[in-house]
């Protein structure tokens, strides 16, 4: 059902068939915890950008459940997506290119 949502979000800006899943509940370690994790790729579709990538996909259908609190999500959305927020909100390099 989480690969489902997933799907579903990248579907909202990706090109017509392009969505796919190219790996389906890996089993990884991390530290001392096991984790299944997929992995969902899509193209995106022609003159969309990181913004909207990053409005269709945060936060992930994964994150909500029918008993989480939604400040709380809220919270730790916007705890994760804080490096990338300030990552964009920065001026480019003026010595770069």
């Amino acid at each position: 059902m989480i690969v489902d949502l997933e799907r579903n979000d990248l579907a909202r800006v990706a090109r017509t068939g392009s969505v796919r899943v190219d790996e389906l509940f890996a089993v990884r370690r991390w530290c001392d915890l096991w984790q299944a994790e997929s992995t969902v790729r899509a193209e995106v579709a022609d003159g969309l950008g990181l913004a909207d990538l990053l409005r269709a996909v945060c936060p992930g259908g994964s994150g909500i459940t029918w008993d989480s609190d939604p400040a709380a999500e809220v919270a730790e959305a916007a705890a994760k997506t804080a490096p990338v927020r300030a990552a964009l909100r920065r001026p480019p390099d003026a010595t770069a290119g």
